[in-house]
């Protein structure tokens, strides 16, 4: 298992990650042998900067640069132990090191970088198609089970109110039962929708309603008849004529379509 940090050397076989430690190293000592030149380059500076506030001051001795003066001598000291203490700590080169390390070290790095981004930009494409796939599955599915609910909303855009999803419902399993209306016989629920409204005793033969209590007006009568049916869907009009006395003067209980 490759080290964190350091996943590209997994794609160099053991003798080349020696040569690009070996590489690495020689990098190093050759950044280093830069940082003591300009360690030194930097010593040199000072110096100068301190001779030049003396100069200055020895023409004019109403300019005071002692303080100026004390702290790049302070710093000339510091980098001198420094540069001191890194010439003396030497860093020894690895094992088998070769002049052309470094720049065979470079080279492997290269390939071994570009193969790690290589391998996870493929592994990122893998994870993409399958994301995308999971996703369109999702879809689907939230399709299928939006289809299989009944809409909350009407046509209008408007909340359905329950009561009126439950007339429909009603309405349409009575519609299409073979006991209240059939494609070649007048459906009763029509017939007495048909009625003249100015006839009611017509309708009803004279007779109180059929249920109970004083003759409601024509409209509301046919109503009420309408919906009685409706919730008998089970039940063919004969049956339903046949269990109420007052009906068939109202209408011939034998010329009712029959289950």
């Amino acid at each position: 298992m490759a080290v964190q940090g350091f996943e590209h050397l997994q794609w160099l076989n053991p003798k080349d990650r020696q040569v690009l430690c070996r590489g690495e190293c020689a990098a190093a000592l050759k950044e280093e042998s830069k940082l003591l030149a300009e360690i030194r380059q930097t010593i040199v500076s000072h110096q100068r900067a301190i001779e030049h506030c003396r100069a200055v001051s020895e023409t004019d001795p109403t300019w005071f640069s002692l303080d100026v003066q004390d702290n790049h001598a302070r710093h000339v000291t510091i980098l001198r132990n420094m540069l001191r203490v890194l010439e003396q700590d030497a860093a020894p080169a690895p094992e088998n090191a070769g002049i052309v390390d470094s720049l065979r070290g470079r080279l492997l790095s290269s390939y071994a970088q570009t193969a790690e981004a290589t391998s996870r930009a493929a592994a990122s494409e893998q994870v993409q198609a399958a994301t995308a796939s999971a996703r369109s599955a999702l879809g689907s599915l939230s399709a299928a089970l939006t289809s299989s609910f009944p809409s909350a909303t009407n046509e209008a855009g408007l909340p359905a109110s329950p009561g009126g999803q439950h007339q429909a419902t009603s309405f349409d399993l009575h519609a299409s039962s073979s006991d209240l209306h059939r494609a070649d016989e007048p459906s009763v629920v029509g017939t007495l929708l048909s009625s003249s409204s100015t006839e009611p005793h017509a309708a009803l033969g004279g007779q109180e309603s059929l249920f109970g209590g004083s003759r409601p007006e024509p409209a509301a009568q046919r109503v009420q008849i309408v919906e009685a049916m409706l919730e008998r869907p089970s039940e063919s009009a004969a049956q339903v004529a046949a269990e109420n006395q007052d009906f068939p003067e109202a209408v011939d209980a034998t010329s009712l379509p029959t289950s």
